[in-house]
């Protein structure tokens, strides 16, 4: 009965000590899966806007960039924050998209910024769409 009794004792000690360190892990992006998300984002550019080998390198400097401004702010809206600080975070990461903004329109040609242009237009009513249908508790 003892050792029962201290087996529980170590597992209530371990299991969340254990959580804690995985939930660590998660924090950070993986480099490798940040790099596959990065060729997926300037393929899809390059197939929509006709970049050019030179455009493309350059969007893929832009998009770093963004990637690392970002970043920061994106681990601390994984942690504990109030709604002021997530507002001040958001608008954070919104000037770092403007500044991509600005790095891929100076590239492009005006043909090309019109299409950008509709892409993000698309981009923005997919990402704002809402509820895609009935939920549990809905009539």
């Amino acid at each position: 009965m003892k050792n029962v009794v201290k087996m529980m004792m170590v597992l209530a000690l371990v299991v969340p000590v254990t959580l804690l360190g995985q939930q660590k892990d998660k924090k950070k992006r993986d480099p490798a899966k940040m790099e596959q998300r990065l060729s997926r984002e300037v393929d899809t550019a390059a197939k929509r806007l006709r970049l050019d080998a030179n455009q493309k390198q350059q969007w893929i400097e832009a998009a770093r960039i963004r990637q690392n401004c970002n970043e920061p702010y994106r681990l601390q809206l994984q942690g504990s924050t109030t709604p002021e600080q997530r507002k001040d975070l958001h608008q954070k990461m919104g000037a770092c998209d403007k500044q991509f903004d600005q790095a891929v329109t100076g590239f492009l040609k005006s043909d090309q910024q019109a299409d950008y242009a509709a892409f993000k237009k698309e981009h923005q009513q997919r990402k704002h769409k809402g509820p895609r249908g009935p939920r549990e508790g809905r009539g």
